[in-house]
This record gives structure tokens, C-alpha cells and sequence, in this order.
């Protein structure tokens, strides 16, 4: 909880454990929970990660901290690290690469016959990452970025905001 808040800054843990539960309830196809991983931060709590995967079905997903324009470079420097070394130990726990359907992104996911959940780890600096991204993002401000590393945008707000485009919703 005390790493949480202080990555999150909010003290909301229990109430986005108790969300996940409620998730679990719910006629949902898959359930996906990404971190970032972060040196010093949860990359030693793998134990505590499988723990609860173990018990609930969902995909726990490691994404590799990316150097983006606004993350501070000392930052990066002091809990960058590759997702290698977690992949290599959980093979090695007999972990296996779950089979991808034509619609699957980027993201490796393993899969444990002794678990009901799975992890998953995006890895932006890894071999074929672009090759097999399939996914376009919107930014909060309304920016379409059809590539995390690209700098080109497109905003979207005239295209949803205009009275035509109103109109025709209806």
C-alpha cells in the first residue's frame, strides 16, 4: 500500500483491490491490470504478484518504463530496467507463452497450469515489439498517436466536436 501510494500519490488500494473483485463477478471476456515495472519499486514483489494471480483470474501486465518527453531522465536513469530477467524466471518456474489470437498487441502472456490469472509483460525495447503492435492511442487532451516512440499527432476534439458530427449521432 505504501509503494502504491506513493507512486499513485492517492491511498485508494483497497478500494481498486475490491473493484477487481467485483470485476471478477461480472461477465467480462478478460481482465487486464498493468504496471509499470520499476527498479526498487515492485520488481523485487514477484512472489507477492504471483500469490494473486494465482487466485484470481486476471492478466497481470509489466509494461518496461519507456523514455517518453515528459519523464524526467534521472527517473528513468535510477528504475528503468528490461523485463528480461522476470520472463527468463518464470519460463524457468515452467511458465509457458499463451497462445495469441490475430487481434493480440504486443504484450507477451504466460500462462501456469496452477493459476487461474496470467502475466503479461510489454516490453517497448524488445525484439519485434513494433512489428506486432496493432493499437492506436488517445491521449487525454484528445490526441490520436498511432505510435508511442512517434511525435506526430492528430487531434481529434474538431472532428468531435463539430455540430455535424453531433447531428448524425442521433
Amino acid at each position: 500500500p505504501e509503494i502504491f501510494k506513493e507512486l499513485t500519490f492517492v491511498n485508494k488500494l483497497p478500494q481498486i483491490l475490491k473493484a477487481i473483485d467485483e470485476a471478477q463477478s461480472l461477465p467480462l471476456d478478460s481482465i487486464k491490470i498493468n504496471a509499470v515495472l520499476l527498479k526498487g519499486y515492485n520488481n523485487e514483489d514477484l512472489p507477492r504478484f504471483l500469490k494473486f494471480i494465482r487466485h484470481h483470474k486476471v492478466t497481470l501486465r509489466f509494461i518496461e518504463l519507456m523514455q517518453t518527453l515528459s519523464l524526467e531522465s534521472e527517473f528513468l536513469r535510477r528504475t528503468q530496467m528490461s523485463a528480461q530477467p522476470m520472463i527468463q524466471l518464470l519460463y524457468d518456474q515452467g511458465w509457458r507463452e499463451k497462445k495469441r489470437n490475430h487481434h493480440a498487441g504486443p504484450a507477451l502472456e504466460l500462462i501456469h497450469p496452477d493459476y487461474q490469472g496470467s502475466i503479461g509483460f510489454i516490453t517497448p525495447y524488445g525484439e519485434g515489439f513494433c512489428k506486432n503492435c496493432n493499437r492506436l492511442r488517445v491521449s487525454s487532451t484528445g490526441k490520436l498517436q498511432v505510435c508511442l516512440f512517434g511525435k506526430e499527432e492528430v487531434d481529434l476534439r474538431p472532428f468531435l466536436q463539430s455540430e455535424t458530427q453531433k447531428s448524425s449521432l442521433k
